[in-house]
This record gives C-alpha cells, structure tokens and sequence, in this order.
C-alpha cells in the first residue's frame, strides 16, 4: 500500500513516500535501504546485532544493525509511530 512517511530532523519536519508492504509476522519493521537512501532519512548503526526475523523466523538480510528515527507512518487518515 501507499504510505506517506514522515521524520523530525533538527527541527525540520521531512517526509516521504512509498510502497509500503506489510508482513504480520516480522519480529520488527525494515524500510527499504534504497529508499531510505532516497528520503535522505537520518540512520544509526547500532553496536551490536537486533536480529529481525521474517515469519518463517529467517533473519531479514541487512536488518539489525542500522535503525532509524523516529518516524510517522501515514496510511490515510491513520497515522502510527515507529
């Protein structure tokens, strides 16, 4: 589904849109390292490994180590934080 992401910055509100695609079973959320890349989101690598797991429980390639901010999913009028 379409989503609008959104992010704080310095003080600066960015955001963000994308395909999102949804899988109920994950240990955690991934967002594209491409389109992160794109929406110029801000990352932290993390020292050690989170593993974040697939519902068939497989670790999900490139996930674990660099995370986020904070930032607003918008689906809609439904907003959630992640």
């Amino acid at each position: 589904m379409r989503v609008r992401l959104e992010l704080s910055q310095n003080q600066e509100r960015l955001s963000g849109e994308g395909l999102l695609l949804l899988d109920i079973g994950a240990t955690g959320a991934v967002l594209s390292s491409d389109w992160v890349k794109n929406a110029q989101v801000p990352c932290v690598r993390r020292k050690e490994l989170t593993l974040i797991l697939d519902a068939s429980g497989n670790h999900i390639p490139g996930s674990g180590l660099p995370y986020t901010t904070t930032v607003d999913i918008y689906i809609g009028d439904h907003m959630n934080t992640m």
